[in-house]
């Protein structure tokens, strides 16, 4: 196993902001199909806003990826260090680039629909050495 070189970073209220105003509309965990009898895990918070709304981001952090994910559409992910990264999805636009450097509050894209969602909204997910973990517990 090899050592690590970072420590990873423990999740503190604060750290991040929210990276838009709107409703939640979705939280983190297992949420029940409105309808059905089935329940879905949901990797992050989805955030309603209008279609186009800046999306910011969560802290200071390095772009790691842009690209489009099948069902999450076109996503930003940038890393913190202390193997903590914030995800950004269904977005309309981005407007940073690979390897950018981001600044807390910097605006980094725009809300959408991409990823087949039915109304404009962020997912954002906070994810520590990979996994997803509650967005709560650091905003």
């Amino acid at each position: 196993e090899s050592a690590r070189t970072e420590p990873t970073l423990q999740p503190k209220k604060g750290i991040f902001q929210l990276p838009l105003k709107g409703s939640i509309i979705s939280n983190y965990g297992q949420q029940k199909q409105p309808g059905l009898n089935t329940y879905v895990f949901n990797s992050g918070i989805d955030i309603s806003a209008p279609l186009g709304e800046a999306v910011r981001g969560a802290s200071f952090g390095i772009a790691i990826y842009i690209g489009n994910v099948k069902g999450y559409g076109e996503i930003i992910i940038l890393d913190h260090g202390g193997n903590v990264v914030t995800l950004y999805a269904h977005l309309s636009k981005v407007l940073i680039k690979m390897n950018e450097q981001v600044t807390k509050g910097q605006i980094i894209g725009q809300v959408g629909t991409s990823g087949g969602v039915p109304t404009p909204r962020l997912h954002f997910e906070v994810r520590v050495e990979g996994k997803p973990v509650n967005p709560f517990d650091w905003l």
